[in-house]
């Protein structure tokens, strides 16, 4: 009786299992068409193949796409200039086997689907690198499907070390790439709505000859994180974080170092506006023997409207793709309503601050906002009318220490230009007369300059305005107008 019992839950258990494998390969072909469906509504991707073949435990995905490069993309003078086409193509295509889940192993356990496969390098960059070997794939990824649709990639990047000529290149310039230990985890959703990245690299750099000297541009211990969610056709939001821990640039005489580079950047959406911020942070900045011990620089641009910047886009993108094209009248009037929405919100720019650590930390700052109150009115075509509503606060602060020590790293400098024309650096002696010289012509400028205050410790100057009038700190200076007539 107890075999009869365990042979009919093992035979329920593998029917169980042989069901759950064929609905899951019936869901992932659902999820391949929305995949599909979503690529070919990308105006920059043209599928030419994007097809499931669906199996029992496995299926197979043969996919032919080409990313194109248009005019207005951060790549595409350097891309149209190597190909000679106007609007370059990046060709990816080939076939994956995907095992279908509940369980696909392999080290992944329980998932929807799953897949390794090797991607190679298009042959639209392959070109370019003649030491690549031809049958070396470029990525070599592990990625899964849950079972709530998020899609999980990890993958390993091959390393390259070797020269960079082709078409488009001067072979006089002699370049040579080295690119190596990157990878990293890509998850993103079924929708292509959603996506995150954590990559990172060990190496990057970049040595070529211009006019007889050569030069060299390296970054060491790369990291970038990315978080992005689709908020509207045209706007996505989230978080942008890169940090290098090395930055290296030698050439013509002159060795520079940053340390410990960070970049983050992070937009906001709320309901019809959005907000975004930019922060660069730096350990010691190093050229040659001259030191400023680090920076940071925070910016934000806050209540952007979002139909505003929409249109913006739109306008942009028609501008790019047809630069010779006349603008009708309806998009005129699209364009003048976007200008009154977008300051009718109420927009902000910040440099929240400015800081230099010289002698010591934040020893020179500065900060700048413009406003324009929403309540304010738009006139587009008078827009000097506009500027007396216009707010603003700025300011900057320096110690007398660190304008000392800048005046120092003038001197170093003088006399370093002074060694690449003639040969000779500036003695000791005569670094330390022209530090003190431009140091007293500095601080006397200081002294008569206009809105600057001036005392054994600081100098520092604070502007201000607001309703229309300007005050220089804290004190009434004149009204907008009167500066609009004196300047404009």
């Amino acid at each position: 009786m107890k075999k009869s019992v365990l042979l009919v839950l093992f035979l329920a258990v593998i029917v169980i299992w042989f069901a759950a494998t064929v609905v899951a390969g019936v869901l992932i072909d659902r999820e391949m068409e929305g995949f599909k469906r979503e690529l070919a509504a990308n105006e920059d991707i043209h599928v030419n193949l994007f097809e499931y073949e669906r199996g029992v435990f496995n299926g197979t995905l043969h996919y032919d796409l080409e990313y194109r490069i248009r005019e207005g993309h951060s790549l595409s003078d350097v891309m149209a200039e190597l190909t000679g086409e106007t609007e370059p193509r990046l060709s990816i295509k080939g076939s994956m086997g995907v095992k279908h889940g509940p369980y696909v192993g392999g080290g992944e356990g329980f998932a929807f689907a799953m897949t390794k496969s090797e991607y190679p390098l298009p042959e639209e960059i392959r070109q370019y690198l003649p030491q690549y070997p031809e049958t070396l794939p470029v990525i070599e990824a592990v990625t899964t499907m849950g079972f709530g649709g998020r899609v999980v990639s990890r993958f390993t990047g091959a390393d390259y070390a070797g020269s960079v000529k082709g078409p488009g290149i001067d072979p006089e310039k002699n370049i040579s790439m080295v690119l190596q230990n990157w990878a990293g985890t890509l998850r993103f959703t079924s929708k292509l709505d959603h996506f995150d990245m954590a990559a990172h690299a060990g190496t990057l750099s970049v040595a070529f000859e211009e006019a007889g000297t050569s030069y060299e541009y390296g970054l060491k211990d790369i990291h970038l994180d990315m978080d992005s969610t689709r908020r509207t056709d045209l706007l996505w939001t989230g978080d942008a974080r890169l940090i290098v821990g090395e930055s290296e640039l030698n050439g013509n005489g002159v060795h520079v170092r940053i340390n410990d580079f960070v970049t983050h950047h992070s937009s906001r959406f709320r309901e019809d506006v959005f907000d975004n911020s930019l922060i660069i942070a730096t350990g010691s900045i190093h050229v040659d023997d001259i030191v400023i011990k680090g920076l940071k620089l925070y910016m934000s641009v806050n209540n952007v409207d979002v139909e505003a910047y929409e249109t913006f886009v739109r306008i942009l993108d028609r501008d790019l793709r047809d630069p010779q094209r006349y603008a009708t009248v309806e998009e005129i009037e699209a364009g003048a309503e976007a200008v009154k929405r977008f300051f009718a919100a109420g927009p902000s720019i910040s440099i929240d601050a400015l800081n230099f650590h010289i002698v010591d930390e934040n020893d020179v700052a500065g900060h700048l906002k413009l406003f324009y109150p929403p309540s304010s009115p738009v006139n587009i075509h008078s827009p000097e009318s506009m500027l007396p509503h216009i707010d603003m606060a700025a300011g900057i602060t320096a110690s007398t220490k660190a304008l000392k020590e800048l005046t120092w790293i003038y001197a170093a400098f003088e006399s370093k230009k002074q060694e690449a024309r003639y040969g000779t650096p500036l003695s000791d002696e005569k670094i330390d007369e022209l530090a003190r010289k431009s140091h007293l012509q500095m601080m006397i400028a200081f002294y008569f300059m206009p809105f600057f205050r001036v005392s054994e410790e600081v100098v520092e100057s604070r502007l201000e305005i607001r309703d229309g009038v300007v005050f220089a700190n804290g004190q009434r200076v004149m009204n907008v107008r009167e500066l609009m007539e004196k300047w404009l």
